[in-house]
């Protein structure tokens, strides 16, 4: 059993299942407030996982019942179903904590002028905690450069690798002369200013989490970790946007479509 299966299997065992209801339609309410991403695949009822055949996105409830419409997916051998049937498992993040879901699709139905499917569940979630926020890699082309204002006023730039709504991580553009430059960990940095691609720059604060130097075999970069102490809520959105197009654009690559 692979390290996604076994995840799976714990993510959907009995003692992560939300018994509220109630608790559950929140957390659907914020999946679907939030555009969270989700992965879709075939529910076997073994627990093991078969791996996702689609990414894509709560979009709305249907306040008629438990409910809710995502957009069209593909089937194991790579077509789009042409009428809804058979049950599915999906796989999402709401903050730090993963949901599972399972349920049928139940009907096609257009959503703001596209097709998307209706998928009915029974009220429940999977849920399992990770890690404070979902972190995504950045692209390795277009570059985007983070700059770092420190107290005394000097500025480093690093190239950005990855980000979440918690904050980011990047290598030095241009290393110290020497490690007696480096400032502390923890230091507050007085701005945090980066443009992601296709995105709108951001300027805010936050502090500096962590800033070493990589082994000589691993090419002696350096390498910095920063925590946001504060973002509004268009630049939450932004690197929201950013993260859910990021990871689907990274899952349809693996996936082949």
């Amino acid at each position: 059993m692979s390290a996604e299966q076994q995840f799976l299997k714990q993510l959907f065992a009995e003692r992560f299942r939300v018994r509220n209801p109630d608790m559950a339609r929140v957390r659907i309410r914020h999946l679907i407030d939030a555009a969270r991403v989700l992965s879709v695949e075939p529910d076997r009822g073994d627990d093991t996982g078969g791996g996702a055949v689609h990414v894509t996105v709560i979009l709305g409830e249907d306040a008629a019942g438990p409910a809710v419409f995502l957009d069209p997916f593909r089937r194991e051998d790579g077509a789009i179903p042409e009428t809804p049937g058979g049950r599915f498992r999906l796989i999402g993040r709401d903050g730090g904590v993963y949901v599972g879901l399972r349920g049928e699709v139940t009907e096609g139905v257009t959503w703001r002028g596209g097709a998307a499917w209706r998928f009915a569940y029974d009220g429940h979630l999977w849920v399992l905690q990770r890690r404070a926020y979902y972190r995504v890699e950045l692209p390795p082309k277009p570059e985007s450069i983070c700059e770092l204002t420190l107290p005394d006023g000097a500025v480093l730039k690093a190239r950005m690798a990855d980000i979440s709504l918690g904050g980011l991580g990047g290598r030095l553009v241009r290393p110290p002369d020497s490690d007696d430059e480096l400032p502390s960990a923890g230091v507050t940095l007085d701005a945090i200013r980066f443009t992601l691609p296709g995105s709108r720059e951001i300027r805010c604060k936050g502090r500096l989490v962590s800033l070493r130097r990589t082994r000589r075999e691993q090419g002696g970069h350096y390498i910095v970790g920063v925590q946001f102490t504060r973002l509004g809520l268009g630049q939450e959105q932004t690197i929201s946007t950013f993260i859910r197009q990021r990871e689907r654009e990274i899952r349809r690559r693996e996936r082949g479509f």
